[in-house]
């Protein structure tokens, strides 16, 4: 993909460890910016020198949360609810 578009300014990861390994292509060309999510410790030091721009933390335990309150909620008005 580097190849065929040269023109690339950053690429955005499905997850950390994606991230992890698209920081290993572009090391070499110096141009490209590279941001993931999961928040992983192997990420850390990329974030520190700079070869990862950032990283979200998904937070998925607080998701599972809200979706489980929004099921208690649809299930008690006995309707479906919005989000």
């Amino acid at each position: 993909m580097l190849n065929a578009h040269p023109d690339i300014k950053a690429l955005m990861e499905g997850n950390a460890n994606i991230a992890l390994g698209v920081v290993a292509a572009v090391e070499a060309t110096g141009k490209v910016l590279v941001v993931g999510y999961d928040n992983i410790n192997a990420i850390k030091p990329m974030l520190k020198d700079g070869r990862v721009l950032t990283t979200a933390d998904q937070l998925a335990s607080s998701q599972a949360v809200f979706d489980i309150e929004t099921v208690l909620k649809a299930i008690a008005d006995k309707k479906p609810q919005n989000s």
